[in-house]
Formats: structure tokens, C-alpha cells, sequence
């Protein structure tokens, strides 16, 4: 079995705040795209990259400090 690293203590908080966070992005982007086209929309966000352990952060060439590791960035796309 592979070894895992240990979630950061918050996480449970971080992790809802960074995905209320892309919620809120996703409607906007919407609200915009549908004001600018004059049609609902409905676009979803692709998750390229969420949360990362330090050493798969390491391994994928991610910033030192990268807020992968707490769980508050992701790498998305529309």
C-alpha cells in the first residue's frame, strides 16, 4: 500500500472555502457569459489540479509554498 501524507489539520475549512470559492467563480463566469450573448448559460469549470501532497507537489514541479499542499488553490478551466 503507498504511503500517504497527512492532510493539513483545516483542511476540512480550506477545502469548502476553495470549493464555495469556484462555485462562485463558475456563476459569475455564467452571469457574464449570458449577459454578453444574451442566452443562459451553464458552463462548468474543469478541475486540472486540486489539492497535492508536498511530495506529489515536489514530484510536479509546484511552487515551495504552494497552497495545493493546504487545499486552497486549484488549476481550473472553463
Amino acid at each position: 500500500m503507498p504511503r500517504r501524507s497527512p492532510l493539513p489539520a483545516n483542511f476540512a475549512t480550506t477545502i469548502k472555502d476553495t470549493v464555495e470559492f469556484l462555485e462562485r467563480l463558475r456563476t459569475l463566469m455564467n452571469e457574464k457569459l449570458a449577459a454578453k450573448t444574451g442566452k443562459p448559460s451553464n458552463v462548468g469549470l474543469k478541475i486540472i489540479s486540486g489539492h497535492r501532497t508536498a511530495a506529489y507537489n515536489r514530484r510536479c514541479g509546484g511552487a515551495r509554498n504552494s497552497r495545493h499542499v493546504t487545499g486552497q488553490a486549484a488549476d481550473v478551466k472553463p
